[in-house]
């Protein structure tokens, strides 16, 4: 399967939750996934297949 790794933006939490509760869905379909909330680095983008984006809006979407 694949190896994914979520990166995070969220100032109030809210998209790292989301990515946790994403994490143990595609775990259990048979991916490597890893979750950062760091900035992703080449390492990061050899040893991945796919990057999902989980960021947060603040206001009314601005």
């Amino acid at each position: 399967m694949a190896t994914i790794l979520i990166l995070v933006g969220t100032e109030s939490g809210n998209a790292q939750m989301v990515a946790d509760a994403l994490k143990p869905v595609l775990t259990a379909a048979g991916h490597r996934v890893d979750v950062t909330d760091k900035a992703a680095g080449m390492g990061d983008l050899q040893s991945h297949e796919i990057f999902l984006v989980v960021s947060a809006t603040h206001g009314s979407g601005d």
